[in-house]
């Protein structure tokens, strides 16, 4: 590679790395916190529940009817 290749990726390297600095010093962290809060999730019954496949060897085929 030529001279005037590494200097120009040498300048981009240097213009990139002085602009993150800027961006360090202007940024301004949000004042506050801020709060969310979930609503806590229903309890399942049991009956909600998917009742187990009756062939575990060949589940795909078995239980493919059940899944809805």
């Amino acid at each position: 590679m030529s001279k005037a290749g590494i200097w120009s990726i040498a300048a981009i390297a240097v213009c990139t790395f002085l602009y993150l600095v800027y961006l360090a010093v202007a940024f301004e962290p949000p004042r506050g916190t801020t709060t969310v809060i979930l609503p806590t999730p229903r309890s399942r019954d049991r009956s909600d529940r998917a009742a187990p496949c009756a062939h575990p060897h060949n589940a795909v085929d078995s239980c493919s009817s059940r899944v809805g």
